[in-house]
Order: structure tokens, then sequence, then C-alpha cells
């Protein structure tokens, strides 16, 4: 194996196959400058319009809206919202009336229609 790297060797010689132009890397800055075309960069601002201006604080709205819309989602599918824990009776720290004593004839009938699951209001004249 070596006796063939030496033939090769001594064919090719040890001497890489590319070089770099003398002072290439040092000439490199003027010869790039040369050969690009003038032009002049004009220092004009331009204003933005509001909607450019105010489309971060849109977005960063309609973010946090969506975000808030989320939770009250996942809050009815959970059933922890507020109506949902009031009717079924889990809020925390109160007590549900569930029998409250009607003062007047009118209350005292659409108490007991609404027990009995057909509510409707009859009038009484109490005259």
């Amino acid at each position: 194996m070596k006796e063939e790297e030496s033939k090769i060797l001594s064919k090719l010689g040890k001497e890489p196959g590319f070089k770099t132009p003398e002072n290439y890397f040092s000439d490199f800055q003027n010869n790039i400058a040369e050969k690009l075309p003038n032009f002049s960069v004009s220092e004009e601002k331009v204003k933005p319009n509001l909607w450019v201006r105010f489309r971060p604080y849109v977005y960063m709205a309609a973010m946090f809206a969506g975000i808030f819309c989320m939770i009250q989602v996942f809050d009815v599918l959970n059933g922890t919202s507020g109506e949902n824990a009031i009717a079924n009776g889990k809020v925390e720290g109160t007590e549900l009336i569930e029998d409250a004593s009607p003062k007047s004839d009118t209350m005292l009938n659409y108490h007991d229609s609404v027990e009995s699951n057909s509510p409707s209001i009859d009038i009484i004249d109490s005259k």
C-alpha cells in the first residue's frame, strides 16, 4: 500500500492543485469595490400609515380576546361556568334556597305550577 502511495506522490508531487493569486486577500476589498456599480442612497424616510402603526396592538387585543373566549368555552364544556355552577348547587360558600315561601296568591299559583311542571301565571283579583 505504501508503495502505491509513494508512486502516486512521486508523479503528482506534494503541492496542492489549486493556488490563490499573490496578494488576493489583501486586494480583495478594492477589487470588489471597483466591480460594483455606483449608486446613491436616498435618505427619504416614509411615515407608516395608521394600520401599520396600530397592527401590533390589534393583533395583541385579538390574541387576548381569543384566550378569553377559549376559557369561556372550556368552562361551559366542563360545567364550571357561573350559570351551571349555580344551577347545579356547586357554588362554594353559599346556600341555595330550594323552597321559598310565596308572599302573594300570584306567587303561590306560579310556585305550584312550577312544581307540577306546567308553569302558568294566574292573576287573582283580591278585591
